[in-house]
């Protein structure tokens, strides 16, 4: 079963949580709002004991109002996920 069938029923669960918080947008104009929201990936490398090492940090852009207010209708505490720092071999 492929992942768009389960689709319609999570979006409609979306969408009557945020008219029970008097949000009447469809769920277009609520994933145009929340796209500007971003996850970063940033490559660097450290140089520690003469060694170099490549490590990846991920990271949440600045969540706007409006991505907040989303949230906050829909019950869920935080939009960005935490900062996560790995050294790549």
């Amino acid at each position: 079963m492929r992942i768009y069938s389960r689709l319609p029923p999570v979006l409609h669960t979306i969408e009557y949580k945020l008219r029970q918080g008097e949000d009447h947008r469809s769920w277009g104009s609520i994933r145009e709002i929340l796209s500007t929201h971003q996850r970063l990936s940033l490559e660097y490398n450290v140089k520690e004991q003469n060694q170099t090492q490549r490590r990846h940090l991920r990271l949440c852009s600045q969540a706007e109002p409006e991505h907040l207010q989303i949230c906050q209708r829909l019950n869920l505490k935080e939009l960005a996920l935490p900062r996560k720092i790995a050294a790549v071999k």
